[in-house]
């Protein structure tokens, strides 16, 4: 492990503010930032999805899980060439397993960070995306939670509680402005980055 080489793991919920971090860290840091749902949207492509929504893509995840092991998604985001990258935000993960294998595998220190906000926030940040898979209720938007927080029971589904468990920091995110969660994030990693 080189320990000039550091990467964040970015955890939390549709919604909470994942990108925003990683956004953070490459304007303002340099950082590289390589996301695990780009592999579940390859997937799609490969299955002929059009324009599939966020349930479409969870199933779809849990089922390559099923098929390809738990760590199918970090496997893809390792591929490519930025993964070794010595400033590295992997934005994300939402199986255990996924975590353990980036952390086994990258060359460097890695931090888990988990990045949480309510559930009203969320689904109203959600609201404000201009992506068509985030145009729903507030009820679909709560059982898509249940699912991400590992409600179906399935040892291969995604289980973002799980991958609490695995985090090194939690943040909380209710800012309504991204000046505030940048500042927030700063006090808090501050020397890390």
């Amino acid at each position: 492990m080189t320990a000039d080489n550091r990467a964040f793991c970015v955890i939390g919920a549709s919604g909470s503010g994942k990108s925003l971090l990683g956004d953070i860290l490459r304007e303002g840091y340099g950082y590289n930032v390589l996301s695990l749902s780009s592999g579940v949207r390859r997937a799609a492509q490969i299955e002929g999805l059009v324009n599939p929504t966020r349930e479409d893509l969870q199933l779809l995840a849990n089922r390559y899980r099923a098929e390809k092991g738990d760590d199918i998604f970090a496997k893809m985001v390792t591929e490519d060439p930025i993964f070794q990258s010595p400033k590295l935000v992997l934005e994300g993960a939402r199986h255990p397993g996924e975590i353990q294998y980036l952390q086994q595998t990258y060359n460097g220190v890695m931090r888990v960070v988990g990045i949480v906000a309510s559930l009203e926030t969320r689904f109203h940040r959600v609201m404000n995306r201009t992506g068509k898979a985030d145009a729903i209720n507030f009820e679909t938007f709560s059982r898509n939670d249940e699912r991400e927080n590992g409600a179906t029971g399935q040892s291969f589904g995604q289980n973002n509680a799980k991958c609490f468990e695995l985090a090194d920091d939690i943040v909380e995110n209710e800012w309504d402005s991204q000046d505030a969660f940048r500042d927030a994030l700063l006090a808090k990693f501050g020397s890390l980055i």
